[in-house]
Order: C-alpha cells, then structure tokens, then sequence
C-alpha cells in the first residue's frame, strides 16, 4: 500500500507520527500497521472532545485502504 502521508498530515499529525516512530521498531505487515493505527487513534479521539470530521476522515482512509496490501 503507497501511504499517502499529505492526506494524513493534514488529517492527524500524531498519527502520522506514531506510524513513523512506531514503524520503525516493529517488523510487521505495514498495511495492517497504518490499520491498526488509524484504529487506535479513531479511539483516542472519540475519548476526547473533537470534531465529528477529524474522524470521518481518518474511517475514509482506513476504508479506503482495507485490504490493501494483503
């Protein structure tokens, strides 16, 4: 899967974040990394006060992109 880091920069610098540094200690499936990440990260912001959009982007890339690279 080709990680489109403009789209995620603009959508959540911290996820971006934490799939660089994250990626780089763990040897795994990078595809079902960024899932996982993306998944994680639609939980932390659903625990806090934020917009609704912040998260439909993030569930468009992950639907987007699931199965991607399987």
């Amino acid at each position: 899967m080709k990680l489109d880091h403009q789209i995620l920069i603009k959508v959540d610098k911290k996820l971006l974040a934490d799939i660089n540094e994250e990626a780089r200690r763990y040897e795994y499936n990078r595809s079902q990394f960024i899932r996982d990440c993306i998944k994680r990260r639609i939980s932390e912001i659903r625990n806090k006060p934020t917009t609704e959009e912040r998260i439909k982007h993030l569930e468009k890339y992950l639907h987007k992109h699931d199965g991607v690279g399987e």
